[in-house]
């Protein structure tokens, strides 16, 4: 092996470890890629094309499976206020007291 490939295969080596650690650091960072690059000081192109090279030699098979829907249960409310035809407010049954107290408060200051 020459000495000029052995120092790109090298080169290429450093780049796959820096962008490898880069990407886990992105994908642990819970920023999209622009910010995160903007915060790194790297060009957010040069990261995705590296997400994208390396999730094309990772990537497995997708496979589709329905899954049920959870059944919701209809539920009436507790409580119904209805003021001049108008307004109406519907309570659940655990509802927040200092919410419904903001609501009563506004509908004073408008009606």
């Amino acid at each position: 092996m020459s000495k000029q490939a052995s120092v790109s295969e090298s080169n290429l080596r450093q780049k796959r470890k820096f962008w490898q650690a880069h990407i886990k650091a992105w994908q642990e960072s819970d920023l999209s890629q622009a910010e995160y690059c903007r915060r790194q000081g790297l060009k957010s192109h040069n990261l995705s094309y590296w997400v994208n090279k390396k999730s094309s030699k990772t990537d497995m098979p997708l496979a589709l499976v329905e899954l049920p829907m959870p059944k919701i249960a209809a539920c009436s409310p507790a409580l119904k206020l209805v003021i001049d035809n108008r307004h109406q407010i519907e309570i659940a049954d655990h509802f927040s007291s200092a919410v419904l107290e903001q609501v009563l408060q506004v509908l004073r200051r408008i009606l």
